[in-house]
């Protein structure tokens, strides 16, 4: 008893020896290894922030070169006159000015600056495009408020002989802005430098030294030991290197990342604190040593207990982890183990990771339940477990996604075979659902693997980006990753982060494009569109952020934030007295798979005592085509209470006179697609001479968008549309604006 007592205690007093070595290491490495993956995260993020700065450069400095081609081929010896037609380009664009120069140093700029009055510093600035080179300056004083800028210059030869140098005047400030992507949780921030230290931008990260004139000097009076640094940097930017170092703060170590950024000799410096990775290692650390004593004391006290239970519970976790809970298949640790020894074993055979999603799963839970959910997904395992090879493996992933682990020959050959994987689940969910009033749509996102010993996670992360909409195109139902993705992925998430600060603050504007009453001679209403104008980059356009909120569904928040807006607007235009026109508001498929979306919106009109015909749906073509049955009796719910139907885009996917006849539709909305070439082509004059005449035979009226040219209006009004909209009649406007163009210029009167 004796012996075996101390054995047992033997044998705890080496376990907890072990132990401790092992935190001890654990410890250690796990320093080291935060620091290296800092640093490397530092440097991908810093070879990002470079290619935007070089793209903008040279962006700028192409649209100057494009520009002095073509006023060099142009007629005009007036400098004058050519510095008005700059003027609408560099509204359109970042610069801060542009202009043109003589020799003598006169010229003009766009924004009416007296150029003259420093001929001679002009001269000095411009020497080297007068000298035939294009050039882009280091940060200099503007000449005529005296910010940090940069400038733009290339030479160009006039119309009257003479050598000119056409010059934009771009502010530092938007190098700044480029750079200030947030990373680190907003503590990473980024300076650009030439050889010699001089700053060419600065940051206003509060983490940072602020404005800088010269970076070797500033940061070497912090210590002598960062003078040391400082040198060395110098000596690796002269070599044109890449590399990273540390130097000291009063507040704490920082983390440098320098790279090339290839224009002129300047160098950009990614820059993070040291607490960001210290903040990370102490709390893993704290855990450790936690976990190290509890484990040190329950080992002292119950070692043969722990020995026993552990046996029957590892007995018993084998079984339950190794299957799925809800499809009875392999679960996500069995396809990680599987996954692992396939592709260890696997030297030559190529192999891809598939990501398998079912659109729109969680709106079929909210409208028929978890039980037909559950079924689903239990259809979709079985079909995938049967219809993959022996050295390959599938599993659930979590929620509506699956993965499998493909092998196959090339490209196309795999892409043939996840549509057609795809296809066979759509199909047997269909048949096996005959009388549900939903399809099953899926999509699917594919990595082909190039390292095999690359974690599975990271894998799957790439294979989940790919399933993104903006990757895949509208009618894809399978994407590749790519490069590209990660560049998407971080602007998507960028809008993303910012919506809830951007509803909050009032960043979404409603702005409203007039409709033109033909027959009647006059303005008659209006779309409502949505406008982000960001305080940081200013109006996003909405091909930009709409896509990203329809993926994550914020864009019901957004429609009914916007449907809300355009009443509570239409309920001041009447207490004002105005004879309120309709307006019409966009709303996305997705309010049609939730519950309570006609209630709601209804609920806005009575809260806003709008008279509901004043307020009008528009809903897509492709809407339509999604599901027929729910769609009618939604739009069935709206039409009971007086609240016209508007189908936009009509012309611009697989059109079906059918939804006609079968949708209760007010107004037919043909696509701008089908108007900008209906002047030329006599067929294309044809189909909407009979689209028209068959819309309003069914008593539906027709609004032609996009007309944009008097011919293109002239045409439609002798097919006796009823009302047009597009640029010909007025652009998108705010309220104020339309406001005064609809109710108070016009007056009823006659406009075009």
């Amino acid at each position: 008893m004796k012996q075996s007592t101390k054995k047992m205690f033997s044998g705890i007093g080496i376990a907890a020896f072990v132990m401790v070595a092992l935190v001890l290491v654990y410890a250690v490495l796990f320093y080291r290894t935060s620091q290296a993956k800092m640093v490397s995260t530092l440097a991908e993020i810093s070879d990002q922030s470079a290619k935007v700065v070089r793209q903008e450069v040279e962006k700028n400095q192409m649209m100057l070169e494009s520009l002095a081609i073509l006023l060099a081929q142009g007629h005009s010896e007036d400098i004058r006159e050519l510095v008005e037609e700059l003027a609408a380009v560099d509204r359109a664009n970042n610069f801060k000015r542009m202009g043109i120069v003589r020799e003598d140093g006169t010229g003009y700029a766009t924004d009416g600056s007296d150029v003259n009055a420093r001929s001679a510093l002009v001269r000095e600035r411009f020497k080297t495009a007068f000298a035939g080179r294009a050039f882009v300056s280091d940060r200099v004083s503007d000449l005529i408020d005296g910010e940090p800028v940069t400038v733009y210059g290339v030479p160009f030869t006039a119309g009257d002989g003479g050598t000119y140098a056409l010059f934009g005047t771009y502010s530092t400030e938007f190098y700044e802005d480029s750079l200030s992507v947030s990373t680190f949780g907003g503590n990473g921030y980024s300076y650009i430098i030439k050889e010699d230290g001089e700053c060419v931008s600065s940051s206003r990260n509060p983490a940072s030294l602020g404005n800088l004139d010269n970076f070797y000097k500033e940061v070497s009076a912090i210590s002598d030991s960062n003078a040391q640094q400082m040198n060395l940097l110098r000596e690796e930017i002269a070599a044109h290197k890449s590399g990273s170092l540390r130097y000291e703060r009063e507040d704490g170590r920082r983390y440098v990342y320098y790279q090339p950024l290839e224009v002129n000799q300047w160098y950009l410096l990614s820059i993070v604190p040291s607490w960001v990775v210290e903040e990370n290692v102490n709390g893993m650390l704290s855990l450790a040593y936690t976990m190290m004593a509890a484990c040190l004391g329950i080992l002292a006290l119950m070692a043969y207990q722990i020995w026993t239970i552990k046996k029957r519970y590892w007995e018993k976790v084998e079984d339950t982890a190794l299957t799925d809970a809800v499809t009875g298949h392999a679960s996500f640790a069995k396809f990680r183990l599987d996954v692992q020894e396939i592709l260890s074993g696997s030297r030559d055979t190529p192999y891809a990771l598939v990501c398998f999603n079912v659109r729109m799963f969680q709106y079929i839970n909210d409208l028929h339940g978890f039980a037909e959910g559950d079924r689903i997904l239990r259809v979709i395992a079985d079909y995938l477990s049967a219809h993959i090879g022996r050295q390959e493996a599938c599993a659930r992933l979590n929620a509506d996604r699956f993965a499998a682990l493909l092998s196959y020959r090339d490209k196309e050959e795999l892409r043939g075979r996840v549509k057609n994987m795809i296809h066979g689940m759509e199909q047997l969910n269909r048949s096996q659902m005959e009388e549900m009033a939903y399809d099953v749509r899926m999509t699917a996102g594919i990595y082909q693997i190039e390292d095999k010993a690359e974690v599975l996670d990271k894998m799957l992360d790439w294979a989940k980006a790919a399933l993104s909409r903006e990757n895949m195109g509208a009618i894809e139902n399978c994407g590749f990753y790519d490069t590209g993705i990660r560049e998407r992925m971080v602007r998507r998430k960028e809008l993303e982060n910012h919506f809830e600060e951007a509803m909050s603050q009032g960043q979404f504007e409603v702005y409203y494009q007039p409709k033109y009453d033909v027959k009647g001679g006059r303005f008659y209403g209006a779309e409502a569109l949505v406008r982000w104008n960001s305080p940081a980059e200013g109006m996003i356009p909405p091909g930009l952020f709409v896509p990203v909120f329809e993926s994550n569904s914020m864009i019901i928040r957004l429609d009914e934030y916007i449907f809300e807006q355009v009443c509570r607007q239409i309920r001041q235009w009447l207490d004002r007295g105005f004879a309120v026109q309709p307006v019409s508001v966009n709303i996305s498929r997705l309010h049609l798979y939730q519950k309570g979306f006609v209630e709601r919106y209804l609920g806005l009109i009575r809260r806003w005592h709008v008279p509901p015909g004043l307020v009008e749906l528009e809903l897509t073509e492709t809407v339509m085509f999604d599901n027929e049955e729910l769609l009618g009796e939604t739009l069935q719910g709206f039409r009971r209470e007086g609240v016209p139907i508007l189908m936009d885009d009509f012309g611009s996917g697989y059109s079906s006179i059918q939804l006609l006849r079968s949708m209760p539709i007010d107004n037919l909305k043909i696509d701008k697609g089908l108007v900008d070439d209906s002047t030329e082509r006599p067929k294309l004059q044809k189909i909407l001479s009979s689209v028209i005449g068959l819309a309003q035979s069914l008593h539906i009226q027709v609004t032609a968008e996009g007309v944009e040219t008097k011919d293109q209006y002239d045409l439609l009004k002798r097919m006796n549309v009823d009302y047009i909209q597009g640029y010909y009649c007025a652009k998108p406007m705010p309220c104020g604006e339309y406001e005064k163009l609809v109710y108070e210029n016009t007056g009823g009167r006659e406009v075009f």
